[in-house]
């Protein structure tokens, strides 16, 4: 019995400490679309050109996961407006609803631009999501041996991580303004009869959008400096036609 209760106390102990890599494999689970690059490919990316003259209004599409933003995550979304207002880049932010999305390809953001055209924005944000849960317990998880403790020992940690990677893209060719990253976690601690896979994820979310909003906001100023540098932006909304000839390259433009 002492053998056995020492060799519980030891896994316990063990298992008692979060995941140092679990950020790392995040990024790295990220959707890839895997395009083949060609030289012709590579000749039509170049040129393409900058046609948005701000300030514009964006469409954001929504995620690549199987449920759509929520109430929450679309306050948050909208919050980002008088941030991308203050920049000079958007006058509107509007949420592309699922009805016109439809079933969105991970390899083509042809009908994301089809429906940020149809809401009248000149520029949409794709957004990609990776997340993650670390499990780990602490010594109280001994007590679950005891029954009572399944609910009543906060003996279980559920760390939420969630990584969106955010593109803005123009919605009548494709082009490419730049990426931002948005990094959120929630970290709870329950008695193993509450802690679910998936604890603190809403939180998480949240967190993340909110980290977007603020590094998409701080790019946007970046990007509307270089254009005051000399960069051409040559056509508006009222000019806006469809081009689904294009596919989206693979490039960072926020450096």
């Amino acid at each position: 019995m002492k053998k056995l209760a020492l060799a519980l106390t030891l896994t316990s102990l063990a298992a008692c400490a979060p995941s140092k890599t679990i950020k790392n494999e995040m990024y790295a689970s990220l959707p890839s679309q895997k395009q083949q690059v060609t030289m012709k490919s590579i000749e039509e990316i170049n040129r393409l050109k900058p046609q948005i003259v701000p300030p514009i209004r964006i469409a954001v599409a929504q995620p690549n996961r199987r449920s759509d933003w929520t109430s929450e995550e679309i306050r948050e979304i909208e919050s980002w407006l008088p941030e991308l207002k203050a920049s000079g880049l958007a006058n509107d932010l509007v949420v592309i609803p699922r009805s016109l999305q439809g079933a969105c390809s991970a390899a083509s953001d042809d009908c994301m631009r089809t429906a940020a055209a149809q809401l009248h924005a000149e520029a949409v944000v794709s957004i990609e999501e990776s997340a993650a849960t670390d499990k780990y317990v602490n010594p109280l998880s001994l007590l679950d041996l005891t029954i009572v403790g399944l609910w009543l020992a906060p003996g279980h940690h559920r760390d939420d991580y969630v990584l969106y990677e955010a593109t803005l893209l123009d919605t009548n060719n494709g082009y490419i303004y730049g990426v931002a990253h948005g990094e959120g976690e929630a970290k709870k601690i329950r008695p193993y009869a509450y802690a679910d896979s998936h604890t603190g994820r809403n939180e998480a979310r949240v967190a993340a959008l909110k980290s977007l909003g603020k590094q998409f906001s701080e790019k946007a100023k970046s990007y509307l400096t270089r254009n005051q540098s000399g960069a051409t932006v040559s056509i508006g909304y009222r000019r806006m036609e469809l081009d689904t000839s294009r596919r989206r390259p693979d490039c960072r433009l926020f450096r």
